[in-house]
């Protein structure tokens, strides 16, 4: 009787980490659902840093305040190295940021969400 009443409170608790897991997918997810348009603007790269750097803190235990570059430099897998860098380019340059340069980053971080095999909800 003792063991079944163990079994059910460790059930219990895994499938409460389960959801709290499931409801931060889906909130990833609805965040980028929020970011992909087909015109984004410089907010929208603003909620992609965001979000990002919320990913890498939560999957990699990276730093928040961490520049780009420095991420890049911590990463040997192509997309989340080649997705930092363009990061970087296009939020530290000096130009005009396009809403093409934003959408190629916002396309590069599905790329790095399907890495981290993140499941859609």
């Amino acid at each position: 009787m003792v063991l079944i009443y163990i079994i059910n409170i460790a059930n219990k608790k895994l499938k409460e980490k389960i959801e709290i897991e499931r409801k931060k997918l889906a909130s990833i997810y609805e965040r980028y659902d929020n970011i992909k348009k087909e015109n984004p603007t410089e907010k929208d790269l603003q909620d992609l840093d965001e979000l990002a750097r919320d990913l890498f803190k939560e999957r990699d235990n990276m730093a928040y305040n961490l520049s780009y570059r420095e991420l890049a430099k911590n990463y040997e897998s192509n997309i989340k190295h080649n997705f930092c860098l363009k990061m970087s380019e296009v939020m530290y340059s000096k130009n005009k940021i396009r809403s093409e340069d934003i959408l190629e980053v916002i396309n590069l971080f599905l790329e790095v969400m399907e890495e981290f095999k993140l499941p859609k909800p």
